[in-house]
């Protein structure tokens, strides 16, 4: 019987090794939602695998500083499907979890600061394009410019929406 509850825990360990291992998979092939999926899951199994009907999940040759570690793992891979994902403000949250185990975790700290640096590109470039269609109104509106420098303009704000 004991045999039998020690096979379970190694089943279980493997499973969450297994699904990070599958996350890293999905993510390398643009799978980020796919991705995302495994992470959690296996994020799931660490955090409550001696817990519930988990219980005796993690054999003890498993020590809680590796667990620790495959967590803030898990959660940076999480962050960075996310970003990529296009939705920053989970991404950041993420992050930071992952640093509030570690504040020197340096692959937390990178998606931190990539979420940053993303949040002002797209203010730049909302600035940029705003001040573009003004451009282009004050030239429509002008007496001054010309039909080909107005189909000029026109192009250029064609080029801006695609």
């Amino acid at each position: 019987m004991e045999d039998h509850d020690s096979d379970a825990g190694k089943n279980t360990v493997v499973s969450y090794e297994i699904l990070r291992a599958e996350g890293d998979v999905l993510c390398k092939q643009n799978e980020f939602t796919k991705a995302v999926s495994s992470y959690k899951q296996a994020l799931t199994y660490i955090r409550e695998g001696n817990e519930g009907e988990n219980k005796g999940a993690h054999p003890p040759d498993i020590t809680a500083e590796k667990l620790e570690k495959d967590e803030k793992d898990v959660l940076v891979n999480l962050s960075k499907c996310y970003l990529l994902l296009g939705n920053p403000d989970t991404s950041l949250d993420y992050a930071e979890e992952a640093l509030q185990a570690d504040k020197q975790q340096i692959r937390a700290l990178y998606q931190k600061q990539k979420h940053y640096i993303l949040r002002a590109i797209s203010k730049l470039l909302l600035y940029f394009i705003t001040v573009g269609i003004n451009y282009v109104q004050s030239c429509k509106n002008s007496d001054l410019v010309s039909k080909r420098q107005w189909k000029l303009s026109i192009i250029a704000w064609e080029l801006l929406n695609q």
